[in-house]
């Protein structure tokens, strides 16, 4: 039996302690903390001379980072942590500085009064996503095509290692920003190929990340529209974080359209972060769910919505797989 007395505050206490964690790692972040930590053990001291700021505010904010396992100290010295180390060191291939540059970029409307009004509007309010939409702003294309790639680094290699390609030759990676998880599919399957389809002030900036990453000679660039353009030929068509930016209609759509496109025996994976199916959490669902209602008119479904999506597509053999972290795949195949 539950005591009253344990039925304590630190859930709503959180809610505030949360931000503000958030806002310290931020801060933190721009002042240079962890490519400081980066190089080397590195004294409070030594950083408030290079920020400068004062010993108490470096306090607050080392302690933020300690207490979230992404710094940790010895003595009088700080360094990255194992996990600070994969994160937040500019040399690790799943660095996530970029992304951490959008949510700094945006920050001013992830507040009350901008989260209110997308509710009672319906509408989002973050307008980046709209101009890449628009392919008027190639700086916007930029910022979030890299923010995302750093967002995807890490989910993307693990997917790929849950999930055998062995049997396929092309793997299509629609709405491919800058073709982060083709890349990790590549470096594992050296008789795969990749076909990346996006808008085309996306592709450009695809281009770039494609020339550096090893594997250029099968990477082909396919700027279009998904809606409105036919699918390049391929066995394999990957949707990742695609799905929650569009309504269930517009993803009945898309995968309608990749069935008709797929030769038999063809594939679909779907990779988001999803909802359980009573749709009571996991929490990074609900909030990703949250951040839609200011990005995009999508939302974040559960397992078994997408596998209800693909099921009225045609697709049988449906399987969901955790992969890693909060992200999960769901995949169908095109009866033979």
């Amino acid at each position: 039996m539950v005591h009253r007395d344990d039925l304590d505050n630190r859930t709503i206490e959180n809610l505030n302690f949360d931000i503000l964690s958030a806002l310290a790692v931020f801060v933190a972040y721009d002042l240079k903390l962890f490519q400081m930590l980066a190089r080397g053990p590195t004294s409070a001291t030594r950083w408030c001379e290079q920020a400068g700021i004062t010993p108490r505010p470096a306090e607050a904010l080392i302690s933020v980072c300690t207490a979230l396992g992404l710094v940790v100290r010895s003595g009088s010295l700080y360094s990255l942590s194992d996990l600070g180390r994969k994160y937040l060191d500019e040399q690790s291939p799943t660095f996530v500085g970029r992304y951490l540059d959008i949510l700094i970029a945006v920050n001013q409307y992830y507040t009350f009064d901008q989260l209110k009004r997308a509710v009672l509007d319906n509408s989002p309010t973050i307008h980046i996503w709209a101009d890449l939409c628009a392919k008027q702003n190639v700086n916007a294309s930029r910022l979030f095509t890299d923010s995302m790639h750093a967002q995807s680094a890490a989910p993307a290699e693990g997917w790929i290692r849950r999930f055998d390609l062995n049997e396929n030759k092309v793997m299509l990676d629609i709405g491919c920003g800058a073709g982060t998880h083709s890349f990790a599919a590549l470096s594992r399957y050296p008789n795969l190929r990749a076909v990346l389809l996006d808008l085309p002030t996306v592709c450009k900036i695809a281009s770039d990340y494609a020339l550096s990453s090893g594997a250029h000679e099968r990477i082909e660039i396919c700027p279009g529209n998904m809606w409105l353009d036919p699918f390049p030929d391929a066995d394999v068509h990957l949707y990742s974080q695609v799905f929650h930016d569009w309504t269930e209609r517009e993803c009945r759509f898309l995968a309608a359209k990749t069935f008709s496109s797929l030769p038999r025996g063809g594939r679909i994976i779907v990779h988001e972060i999803m909802y359980d199916d009573d749709k009571e959490g996991p929490l990074a669902a609900a909030a990703y769910s949250v951040s839609m209602l200011l990005w995009t008119h999508g939302r974040q479904f559960s397992a078994k919505e997408i596998t209800d999506i693909l099921v009225g597509a045609g697709f049988t053999e449906l399987q969901t797989i955790k992969t890693f972290g909060n992200w999960s795949i769901v995949a169908g195949v095109k009866p033979r």
